[in-house]
């Protein structure tokens, strides 16, 4: 029988799925491990300096010390505000002993450093062919242009730090784009853009891997986000594939990450979108396929405070 740790959850939203009856479903594959506290990263105190490392967290009308709590580890379900704040809170946990899951690579998988990092570990060649600009105060239709004519690619345009992609097949189109506005003051991705029947998505939770078919429905979208309306399908991951984001996992130190692939079936090579570190949806997975990955998270975790 598991003698149960002290796992505690941090959210950035109190209407975050995590925090309803419906989340429940999601995070109840942690429950056969860890006793869960969920706490929302607004209610949370830290004092870091040279003497003491104190760690505060709301509940009621107080604000308690998690030495009262005995937590052993920590999953920061933090997707948008990467900020020193968050870091230095996380420097903290970790400076308690207690384990803080993707702790190495938290914050890093913006779409051009996630990139960067996947070049430096001898990943490049997986790479999905792209380029790289900013956008300041006004876009600079001279250097789309030469980029157009320069590859006659179609193209993705992505925020650096955003998510899903949009369309892009000419200056004009750019130009009516309802969201170019957003990529005033940022870094921005044009990525290739790969005819294809669908991209694949693959957890990896420890030494678990799972992967599956998201597939667009609308025949006018061009991207397969489930959030767009895309549905997912099974699929028989390749042990090449299978052992390439374990090696890549292992030496980013990640301990739960998602990859993005997709085929160019005009020279069957496979390339990555993009990696992603965030609180993976479980519903879905449940449903479609009876499997969840935080039962296998749950797992890792707890080997990894038990060694």
């Amino acid at each position: 029988m598991i003698t149960k740790s002290n796992l505690l959850i941090i959210n950035e939203e109190r209407d975050s799925v995590l925090f309803t009856k419906e989340g429940e479903r999601g995070y109840e594959g942690l429950k056969d491990y860890f006793n869960i506290t969920l706490v929302n990263v607004n209610d949370i105190l830290f004092q870091d300096n040279s003497h003491d490392t104190n760690i505060f967290i709301k509940q009621g009308k107080d604000f308690v010390d998690i030495e009262s709590f005995n937590f052993q580890a920590v999953i920061p379900f933090l997707t948008y505000d990467f900020n020193d704040f968050i870091f230095t809170m996380l420097d903290a946990f970790e400076k308690k002993g207690i384990f803080v899951l993707n702790k190495k690579v938290f914050g890093k998988f913006t779409k051009i450093n996630g990139y960067r990092l996947l070049k430096e570990i001898g990943y490049g060649h997986r790479i999905i062919p792209n380029y790289f600009g900013f956008n300041g105060d006004s876009f600079h239709l001279s250097v789309l242009k030469w980029l157009f004519e320069k590859t006659q690619w179609k193209f993705l345009m992505k925020g650096n730090d955003g998510y899903g992609g949009e369309f892009v097949l000419n200056q004009d189109m750019f130009l009516k784009s309802s969201r170019k506005s957003s990529y005033k003051k940022s870094a921005w991705v044009f990525q290739k853009y790969i005819e294809n029947n669908g991209d694949i998505r693959v957890l990896v939770a420890g030494d678990w891997v799972f992967a599956y078919k998201r597939k667009r429905v609308d025949t006018k979208s061009l991207v397969n986000n489930i959030s767009q309306g895309g549905v997912r399908e099974s699929f028989d991951i390749p042990q090449s594939m299978k052992e390439e984001v374990l090696d890549i996992t292992k030496k980013l130190g990640g301990d739960y990450l998602g990859f993005d692939y997709i085929l160019d079936e005009k020279t069957q090579e496979w390339y990555i979108l993009e990696l992603n570190e965030t609180a993976m949806g479980t519903k879905g997975l449940i449903e479609s396929f009876g499997v969840n990955p935080y039962t296998h998270l749950a797992e890792h975790i707890y080997t990894q405070i038990s060694n």
